[in-house]
């Protein structure tokens, strides 16, 4: 594996781990709340709305009431729109470690998905999304007449560090706001390395993540390549691609690229 992808790969990690570190607060406060709201052995209507308002203000406050509030939350330490900002700047130094493609980061906020939305709309939707899953925990929970300490640890697997306790794994409430923000990090890097390639005359090879095993779109695009930069297919190929693309200049050979440690580390320092 080349420098720059294994940079682009570690970014991704330093999300995912910035990420989580977030997301336990949800845990920790869910499996509180329900544990105080049935100390009678139960847990009331009463006591399920009392969750319900925690979460949504919580919820609220990580990733943003409304697509407007996330995208005001952009500089606030400690949210999620917050975190991807700082991520797509991080994407941006690892493709350009120069410097040599200012801005890139800041117009991507404004790029429309297939389905019109910008990143503000995804982060808001990831975090809705994450809400409902929480929700219809709890109340299945509820319904099957759980112990309220029974709910309490489901409430906090469903958001689960991995042994060191560092990061999240599985497909659980925030699985959205995984995907989103691997997605995000591999995008900016693919536009940046697009740009920088139109600037210096180069071409751009599309090469296959490893651990890619089924056919699909991908196989096809690493296969066309190298392409000049305004014929580069969309990427990324599809949701969760680990795809990555490198500049081939005239020669053929694809550069090094790449940061070194402590450029990789400035790159970080936003998160």
């Amino acid at each position: 594996m080349d420098p720059e992808r294994e940079q682009r790969d570690a970014l991704q990690e330093a999300v995912a781990v910035a990420l989580a570190v977030l997301l336990v607060e949800v845990a920790d406060g869910l499996a509180a709340l329900v544990v105080r709201a049935g100390r009678r052995g139960t847990v009331t209507p009463t006591g399920r709305d009392a969750i319900l308002s925690w979460l949504g203000d919580t919820i609220a406050r990580l990733f943003g009431a409304s697509p407007a509030a996330a995208a005001a939350a952009y500089a606030t330490l400690g949210t999620v729109p917050q975190l991807l900002a700082a991520s797509t700047r991080a994407a941006v130094l690892v493709a350009a470690p120069d410097g040599g493609v200012p801005g890139v980061a800041e117009p991507v906020r404004t790029w429309r998905d297939p389905n019109g939305l910008i990143l503000s709309d995804r982060i808001w939707l990831a975090g809705e999304d994450a809400r409902s899953r929480l929700t219809a925990v709890l109340d299945a929970g509820l319904a099957r007449g759980a112990r309220p300490d029974e709910l309490a640890r489901e409430l906090r697997g469903f958001i689960r560090p991995d042994t060191a306790g560092r990061t999240v794994r599985g497909d659980q409430a925030f699985s959205s706001s995984r995907r989103l923000a691997s997605h995000e990090i591999n995008r900016v890097h693919g536009v940046t390395t697009i740009a920088r390639a139109r600037g210096a005359g180069d071409l751009v090879a599309w090469e296959k993540a490893a651990r890619h095993a089924e056919h699909d779109v991908c196989d096809q695009n690493a296969r066309g390549g190298p392409y000049a930069p305004e014929r580069v297919p969309s990427f990324p190929g599809h949701v969760s691609c680990a795809c990555h693309l490198r500049r081939v200049p005239d020669n053929g050979t694809p550069e090094p690229g790449g940061v070194d440690g402590p450029g990789l580390i400035a790159a970080l320092t936003g998160l």
